[in-house]
C-alpha cells in the first residue's frame, strides 16, 4: 500500500487529530477504529500513566532478553504496523504513527482474532454470578448468545 492512498491518509489524520482523555479512552476509540478497517490490535508494551505501544495483533511477540522461541505454528506474521500512544504534560494522550503499513490483508471476520472473542467485563461479571447460582454451563453459554 502506498502512502498517497486515501487509506494511509486517513489513518493519518485521525492519528494527528486524536486526543483523549485517559490510557482506557485511547484504547477503546483506537480498537474501535481499527476494527472497522479489520485489523485488531494489542498492547506491545506500556505504562499505564505514560505511553502505550499498539502493534496489529497478528505482529510478533517481544521476546524479552535471549529466550529462545519454540517454533510452533501461529497466525503471527510479523506484522511490521506499530503506532504508540503518550500521555502529554496536559493530561490528555496523543497518539504517533510509528508504521502504518500491515503486510496482510485485513480481516473479513474478526472472530478470528483472540481479543474480539473476549468476554466483556460485565459479561464475566454475569457468568460468575450465574456459576455461583448453580445455573449449568450450557444455560450460561446459551445466555450469553
Amino acid at each position: 500500500m502506498d502512502s498517497s492512498s486515501p487509506l494511509i491518509e486517513n489513518e493519518e489524520l485521525y492519528l494527528a487529530n486524536s486526543k483523549f482523555e485517559s490510557y482506557d479512552e485511547l484504547l477503546k476509540n483506537v480498537r474501535d477504529f481499527y476494527y472497522a478497517k479489520g485489523y485488531a490490535l494489542s498492547i506491545r508494551d506500556s505504562s499505564k500513566d505514560k505511553y502505550v505501544k499498539l502493534q496489529c495483533d497478528r505482529g510478533d511477540r517481544l521476546c524479552i532478553g535471549n529466550k529462545r522461541k519454540r517454533n510452533t505454528g501461529s497466525r503471527l506474521i510479523k506484522c511490521p504496523f506499530q503506532i504508540v500512544g503518550k500521555k502529554g504534560i496536559d493530561g490528555s494522550w496523543a497518539l504517533n504513527a510509528k508504521n502504518l503499513t500491515h503486510n496482510h490483508e485485513p480481516s473479513t471476520d474478526m472472530s478470528g482474532h483472540p481479543s474480539f472473542r473476549r468476554l466483556s467485563s460485565d459479561d464475566v461479571q454475569s457468568v460468575k454470578n450465574m456459576s455461583l447460582s448453580g445455573i449449568p454451563p450450557r444455560q450460561i453459554i446459551s445466555s450469553l448468545r
